[in-house]
């Protein structure tokens, strides 16, 4: 699960903070799902942010929980500014599912 898009492109209007939000499903304990978010400076690949919320902590093994991150836009963030979100298995051995993502502009 991925998402790509030039910050202009996901907003007419230049957000200030959006929420991201996805399910994920942790099979076992060996599963680390994160849910990241970064922003990038297309000129000179310079990250502004990264920034990633995790589905293990308080995760009910073999069912789906909802986890979503509050993120404050830098005011280096422009029209060009790419957004990636996506899912990493951070070091885990087994497979993790994360689905139906979600990215609202809250300010």
């Amino acid at each position: 699960m991925s998402y790509s898009n030039m910050l202009g492109k996901f907003s007419k209007v230049r957000p200030n903070k959006i929420r991201v939000a996805a399910w994920g499903l942790l099979p076992t304990k060996n599963s680390n799902p994160v849910l990241v978010t970064e922003l990038v400076n297309p000129t000179n690949g310079t990250k502004l942010i990264w920034e990633g919320v995790t589905f293990g902590k308080d995760q009910k093994y073999g069912r789906w929980i909802r986890r979503y991150a509050d993120i404050t836009l830098p005011p280096e963030a422009t029209y060009d500014t790419q957004i990636f979100v996506y899912a990493w298995n951070n070091g885990g051995i087994e497979p993790a599912y994360v689905d139906d993502l979600e990215i609202t502009i809250l300010e």
